[in-house]
């Protein structure tokens, strides 16, 4: 009776680790919740997150932000390949598998550009705070239109007669951005994108 009931035991741990590894790890967020203000743990708060700038013919231009005086490591993963990686194991060692190539951001806006036939895959896992971290986000290569589980935010409706900020990004460059009252460029930037000030 004993012995069935140690292999009952052990049966039961191993289901019970085999269910876990499964699960993986559970995300706090959401690009889109970082980006809008929506984040479950700081609401009201715009966080790390990536954004469509432009997509062309063969390349997809993403916005990755940290408005945070932190750095955030957000992964790519281009047109789906899972090979193309830093390192086979992630430095969050709450994630499972390797950590992708990435640009690292620190307080403010990194345009990166991807060459890609299909579509870039982003997450935020490494850096930062473990509550602004989001899993893998699609931006398609094609049409310009943002996945459906990342939706574009409306155009913010702006007083044209008395405008009260920037309307193009290039006005946050060079130190525009103080011109506006930013604290930073990254600021600047993110009201041109969204509507969202923060001064």
């Amino acid at each position: 009776m004993k012995k069935l009931t140690v292999i009952a035991a052990v049966v039961a741990l191993v289901a019970l680790m085999a269910t876990s590894a499964v699960a993986g790890y559970s995300y706090s967020s959401t690009n889109e919740q970082n980006k809008t203000g929506t984040n479950p743990l700081h609401p009201g708060v715009v966080g790390p997150h990536a954004y469509d700038i432009a997509v062309e013919d063969g390349q997809v231009t993403l916005g990755l932000v940290n408005p945070f005086a932190d750095f955030a490591c957000f992964e790519y993963r281009i047109d789906g390949d899972t090979t193309d990686f830093n390192n086979a194991t992630h430095p969050n060692p709450d994630i499972d598998g390797p950590y992708y190539r990435n640009h690292c951001v620190y307080n403010g806006t990194y345009e990166a550009v991807f060459a890609a036939s299909e579509k870039v895959e982003v997450r935020l896992a490494y850096g930062s705070h473990a509550d602004w971290y989001f899993d893998w986000t699609t931006f398609p290569q094609g049409a310009g239109e943002p996945a459906p589980t990342d939706p574009e935010p409306e155009e913010p409706e702006r007083d044209v007669d008395n405008p009260s900020g920037p309307e193009a990004r290039a006005e946050c460059m060079r130190g525009g951005w103080d011109d506006f009252g930013f604290r930073n460029q990254g600021q600047c930037v993110r009201y041109v994108n969204t509507g969202m000030d923060s001064r």
